[in-house]
């Protein structure tokens, strides 16, 4: 960017000139950046129904939550081995499950994970079903990203029909 400014600034004569250039390529980095984030995002939500299947099925099978945490993160494709392959680090480092949860779902604001996240801990907190709960919540995670698939097809279906008309 300072480089391209300078150049302007030069060929124009204009610190002005220059100032925009850069302006302008920062704002281009800065949305490119975020576009990727938002493309992150996404993926690792498409993916929590999985993950919360993977979950389930481990809890199910007598493992313990950190045991399934550990498991899952081989058994899933990226994003999501990659961000619970990190948090089972943070726990096999002494990490508190509540606390690696909680500093997991600010760090990935998706909603789907929020909800697993809340399921989680209330299940610890008060007993319960977890395998039963994060398998009902695979379900719930699966019809909602379907649900927005479909939203997304109506959608570009209708955009075409008005540019014909």
């Amino acid at each position: 960017a300072l480089i391209g400014a300078a150049a302007v600034w030069r060929i124009i004569g204009t610190a002005i000139g220059g100032v925009i250039v850069a302006a302008a390529t920062f704002a281009g980095a800065a949305a490119y950046v975020g576009s990727a984030e938002r493309r992150y995002l996404d993926r690792f939500g498409r993916q929590l129904p999985l993950v919360a299947q993977q979950l389930s099925g481990s809890l199910g099978a007598g493992m313990s939550l950190r045991q399934a945490i550990e498991r899952s993160c081989r058994d899933v494709p990226a994003p999501a081995a990659e961000e619970f392959g990190r948090l089972a680090g943070e726990l096999r480092l002494g990490a508190r499950l509540d606390a690696a949860l909680e500093e997991m779902a600010r760090r990935l604001p998706d909603p789907g994970l929020e909800l697993m996240v809340a399921a989680i801990l209330i299940q610890r907190g008060v007993g319960g079903n977890l395998a039963g709960a994060l398998a009902r919540l695979s379900g719930q995670l699966d019809d909602r990203g379907r649900l927005g698939a479909h939203r997304g097809a109506l959608h570009r279906r209708s955009v075409r029909v008005r540019r014909i008309r």
